[in-house]
């Protein structure tokens, strides 16, 4: 059974590196490839590494959009409430406490897609995961064909 330098199968290395991203580590995973990227000679594990890292890295960004879009918005509809109040004094109590409403319901909603965003992360990458122990490649067809031009 073939071993990498630190004593383990490649294929827990792999999956590993598919869990450190699903747990959130960007630093960990980008750390952790280099290492395979430098010191480890078999190509399976660094082809898997590449894409741990591809993976991590977009949805990471995706989430992170998600995420600044949700308080971007939220920023904005606080703006329209404030010049709201302003432009109308006079207007009632219950007028601004349903313009509020409308604004932190609005904000729950686009929190949501945000966690969801963040739940599909790790699903993602878990799975990933799963499929990198069993050595089961993930046929990505972009990504292969840079990989294989390039590594």
């Amino acid at each position: 059974m073939e071993k990498s330098r630190l004593g383990i199968s490649p294929e827990l290395f792999a999956a590993a590196l598919y869990f450190i991203g699903a747990t959130g580590g960007v630093t960990a995973v980008m750390l952790a490839s280099g290492y395979v990227l430098f010191f480890e000679d078999n190509k399976l594990l660094k082809r898997t590494a590449v894409k741990a890292l591809i993976m991590t890295v977009s949805l990471t960004i995706i989430c992170m959009l998600t995420g600044f879009a949700a308080n971007l918005l939220y920023y904005m509809l606080n703006a329209v409430s404030s010049g709201y109040n302003i432009a109308n004094p006079g207007a009632d109590y219950a007028e601004r406490a349903n313009l509020s409403y409308i604004i932190n319901i609005v904000h729950s909603a686009i929190y949501g897609i945000e966690t969801a965003a963040r739940v599909l992360q790790v699903l993602v990458l878990g799975s990933l995961g799963f499929r990198a122990y069993k050595t089961i490649d993930i046929k990505i067809k972009r990504l292969d064909k840079i990989l294989d031009r390039h590594l």
